[in-house]
C-alpha cells in the first residue's frame, strides 16, 4: 500500500541566485489530518466558551490593534 506524504523544504535564496535548504519537513497525511483535528477540537471548545458566555449576558470585548498603534506601547 502507498502511503502519500507532505514534504516541505524551507530554503534561502543567496545573493548569486543559488539556493540553500535550511530545513526539510516531512508529515503523512495521517498525522496532518490529526493535528488539523486537534486544532479545529480547539476552535470547536473557544466557541463553546463564547456562547456559554453570552447565554449568562456576558459579552467579550474585541480587541484588535497592532503594537505601536497605541501611545503607551
Amino acid at each position: 500500500m502507498l502511503k502519500a506524504s507532505i514534504i516541505r523544504y524551507i530554503i534561502l535564496e543567496k545573493e548569486d541566485g543559488d539556493f540553500i535548504v535550511l530545513e526539510k519537513q516531512q508529515t503523512t497525511l495521517e498525522e496532518r489530518v490529526t493535528l488539523l483535528e486537534e486544532k479545529l477540537n480547539k476552535i470547536e471548545n473557544f466557541l463553546f466558551k463564547i456562547q456559554v458566555l453570552e447565554s449568562r449576558g456576558l459579552k467579550h470585548k474585541k480587541v484588535s490593534y497592532l503594537p505601536g498603534d497605541r501611545e503607551n506601547d
